[in-house]
C-alpha cells in the first residue's frame, strides 16, 4: 500500500471515529433520562478522543453502547438495543446490533430475532442513508414499528386437519457448514448459541480465526439460521457446504451427528462458560470432526479464505 493510499485510509478512519463520537454526544442529549442510554466502557470513548487529538496513534477496542426504549403495547416492558461499532462505521461497515427484551413469553427469542431481522431489512431497504451515522433513525423507526412486529411474531396458527396429514410426510433434514473470516465478538457468539437453541438445531460454532459454524436440523430451520446470521456484520462469511436428506418423521433425528449445539473451544473436552476465544489447533479441530464422523468436510473448510 503506497503512502497516498495509507493517508487516504487514515483520513477516512479518522472521519469515521469523529462521526461516531459526534453521534454519541447527540444521542446522549436525546436519551438523557436514567437507563435510556448506557456506554459499556467509557475508556473506549476516551481512547477515541485521544486518537482524534493525536495523543494516540492506534485504536484497539470498538465502541459499544445500549439504548433502551419502552414497548408501548406491553406495560412495563422494554426493548434494549446493543450496538457494537466497527472502526469504519458509517462509511464502510455496519454496526452489529443485538436485541433483548424484558418480555416473559415462550416465544421471546423468536420475537427478538424477528425484531433484529426487520432492523436489518430496514437498514438495507434504501430508507437509511448509510453515508452518515444512522443509529437515531433506527431507534425512531423501531419506536414506530416494534408493537406491530411483536404482534405479528406472536400470532400462533391453529393446527388444521391438513397439518396433521402433513405430519406423516417425510422431513427434509439439512446440515450447513459455514465459514467466516473470524468469529471473536462475545455478543455474536452468544447470539449464535441462542439462535441455534431457538431453532432446535444441533452442531457447533468454533470461534477464532477462522470461525466455523455447523448447524443441522429441519431444513426450514437451518435455512432460517443462515438467513439471519448472514445479515449480521461480518468481514466475510460463506456457506461452504450444504447436506440434505429426506427422512421419515420417526427417523429424522438419526440424521444428526451432534447431540446439541455448543461452542467448541477445546474439541470434545471443552470447558463450559469460558468467554475467551481459546486457541484450538487445526489438528485438534480435525480430530473433533473425525469423532463426529465429519472428517470428510475438511477439504471444504480448508479452502483459502
Amino acid at each position: 500500500m503506497d503512502n497516498e493510499t495509507l493517508l487516504a485510509t487514515e483520513n477516512l478512519l479518522r472521519q469515521c471515529i469523529q462521526d461516531q463520537c459526534d453521534e454519541v454526544e447527540m444521542l446522549q442529549s436525546i436519551f438523557c433520562n436514567a437507563g435510556e442510554m448506557k456506554i459499556a466502557d467509557h475508556s473506549i470513548l476516551a481512547d477515541m478522543f485521544d486518537y482524534l487529538d493525536k495523543k494516540s496513534d492506534r485504536l484497539t477496542q470498538k465502541l459499544d453502547y445500549t439504548i433502551t426504549i419502552p414497548i408501548s403495547s406491553q406495560v412495563g416492558q422494554t426493548l434494549e438495543l446493543q450496538f457494537e461499532f466497527p472502526h469504519m462505521y458509517p462509511s464502510l461497515e455496519q454496526p452489529y446490533i443485538t436485541v433483548r427484551t424484558t418480555l416473559n413469553t415462550p416465544n421471546k427469542m423468536h420475537i427478538e430475532n424477528e425484531i433484529k431481522r426487520q432492523i436489518g431489512d430496514y437498514i438495507d431497504g434504501g430508507d437509511v442513508d448509510k453515508s452518515t451515522v444512522y443509529v437515531y433513525p433506527i431507534v425512531v423507526w423501531l419506536q414506530d414499528n416494534v408493537d406491530a412486529i411483536i404482534g405479528n411474531a406472536t400470532k400462533v396458527q391453529t393446527p388444521t386437519a391438513q397439518d396433521k396429514v402433513n405430519a406423516d410426510l417425510p422431513v427434509e433434514m439439512e446440515r450447513l457448514w459455514i465459514y467466516s473470516h473470524h468469529l471473536k465478538s462475545t455478543q455474536k457468539r452468544q447470539d449464535i448459541l441462542k439462535l441455534a437453541k431457538e431453532l432446535d438445531l444441533t452442531g457447533f460454532s468454533k470461534p477464532g480465526k477462522p470461525g466455523i459454524i455447523c448447524v443441522e436440523g429441519a431444513k426450514e430451520n437451518t435455512q432460517e439460521f443462515w438467513k439471519i446470521i448472514r445479515q449480521w456484520a461480518w468481514q466475510r462469511i460463506t456457506l461452504r457446504l450444504s447436506e440434505t436428506k429426506s427422512k421419515p418423521q420417526t427417523k429424522a433425528q438419526q440424521f444428526r451427528r451432534f447431540k446439541q449445539f455448543r461452542e467448541t473451544l477445546y474439541g470434545d473436552n471443552d470447558i463450559d462458560n469460558d468467554n475467551s476465544v481459546a486457541p484450538i489447533s487445526m489438528s485438534e479441530f480435525m480430530k473433533f470432526l473425525e469423532n463426529h464422523n465429519c472428517g470428510y468436510v475438511k477439504k471444504e473448510l480448508l479452502l483459502l479464505d
